[in-house]
């Protein structure tokens, strides 16, 4: 009925280069400025607190492992939620 042995999609050395890079652009283009725009709002302008936030949101093994790991966008979905919130 459901072949899940034969067919596994198709994964060339290329495409799964697209999806990285895809996945890092949208990063780059959503998450990265809503998570810059959140750290300047919600952390004290004084001190390291700013980029030890910013440093915590954005090295998050969470976010690393699974979105770059498995070319998931869930960056780009929080990036919107952040920007929604600010």
């Amino acid at each position: 009925l459901v072949a899940l042995h034969s067919s596994r999609g198709h994964e060339s050395p290329a495409s799964r280069a697209f999806m990285r890079r895809s996945v890092l652009l949208t990063d780059a283009v959503v998450f990265f400025p809503a998570a810059v725009a959140l750290a300047r709002r919600s952390a004290p302008a004084a001190g390291r607190a700013r980029p030890r936030a910013l440093a915590l949101v954005l090295l998050c093994p969470a976010f690393v492992l699974v979105d770059h790991g498995h070319f998931q966008y869930n960056c780009a979905s929080l990036g919107l939620a952040a920007w929604a919130f600010w």
